[in-house]
């Protein structure tokens, strides 16, 4: 439950499932041997990770998995992960129930954002979509997140509100399922085209050391990239508005009901994604190794604004001089 630094020259980590609370280990083997083997096949994200990774594992290591008589076992590559990119995940331990269901709302929102630029290039020859594979893994990783959370309240045995708890369970679990099925559908588009290459290289690590550093100006740099997709899609959204032959063809191919209200809807729960990810990369450049401990979400209202803590509308209402004090708040 605390960051732990495993040091030495060769490791060999194997878990029937996943590893638990892979952003508090820090391993540091010098560029030594590093073997993952998960029965969840996912990529654990640690808090620094110096070490040459073996993705096929070795003969002794193939051979002790099955005197375990574990099966489904898959050797994965692990990643570092900067704790500032946390922000966001961590903070929903201070998160009350009621800003859970606004959560559950927004990502609901942002889902229909994706869902349109998606259908948008179903049937437009050249059409580049105004969403990615990084935005969406990013989604993705939230929504994991808050489901991690919910359960974990969820088996504490003094749990008061446990029916709420399980019906927000299900429907980030529900948004999880449609953000999973945006990201194969995304997939498919891209399959074949001239730029899922590229897109690759850039979201695939190639393993070996890693530096905090560089692992640090990569994320700061990756969540720009999503920022400024955001952006492109806000931009074709309001285009929309004013577009009524493109719109018609929008509600008829996707089935949702895109009045001018529901657009604006999508279009400010898309900028609310934007203060997300800029809120990360204020995070991420304020300490080498960023944190999201702020006790103050209760009095922000906004999980998102944890570090921007308000009491009220009218610090709002004053001059601009607040705002320029690092949007810190005291």
């Amino acid at each position: 439950a605390s960051p732990v630094t495993v040091s030495g020259s060769k490791m060999i980590m194997i878990a029937q499932n996943d590893i638990v609370n892979p952003a508090n280990l820090e391993i540091q083997l010098g560029g030594g041997s590093l073997e993952i083997a998960l029965g969840s096949g996912n990529t654990p994200q640690f808090g620094f990770l110096d070490a040459t990774q073996n993705l096929g594992g070795t003969p002794e290591t193939i051979a002790f998995l099955s005197q375990l008589g574990l099966s489904n076992i898959t050797f994965v590559q692990g990643q570092i992960l900067v704790l500032g990119n946390l922000i966001g995940l961590e903070q929903v331990v201070f998160i009350d129930v009621g800003l859970f269901e606004q959560d559950l709302s927004l990502f609901g929102v942002i889902g229909q954002g994706v869902a349109l630029t998606l259908t948008q290039c179903e049937e437009v020859e050249g059409c580049a979509p105004n969403v990615t594979k990084a935005e969406l893994k990013e989604l993705i990783t939230q929504l994991e997140g808050r489901i991690t959370e919910i359960k974990r309240r969820l088996a504490q045995p003094d749990v008061s509100n446990k029916d709420t708890l399980q019906k927000l369970l299900d429907g980030y679990q529900d948004r999880l399922a449609s953000f999973m099925k945006y990201q194969i559908q995304l997939q498919e588009y891209l399959a074949g085209s001239e730029g899922i290459a590229g897109e690759n290289a850039q979201q695939t690590s190639t393993g070996g050391k890693f530096s905090a550093q560089s692992a640090l100006a990569s994320e700061i740099k990756r969540l720009n990239g999503i920022i400024d997709i955001a952006r492109k899609r806000i931009a074709w959204l309001e285009s929309l508005k004013s577009d009524a032959r493109s719109l018609k063809k929008l509600v008829e191919s996707s089935g949702l009901k895109l009045t001018p209200e529901a657009l604006d809807g999508i279009i400010d729960a898309t900028k609310q994604e934007i203060m997300n990810i800029q809120q990360q990369i204020q995070v991420l450049l304020g300490s080498k190794q960023a944190s999201a401990d702020s006790i103050f979400v209760a009095e922000a209202g906004d999980s998102a604004r944890a570090h921007q803590v308000g009491y009220g509308k009218p610090l709002f209402t004053m001059n601009g001089s607040l705002l320029k004090t690092d949007e810190r708040w005291y």
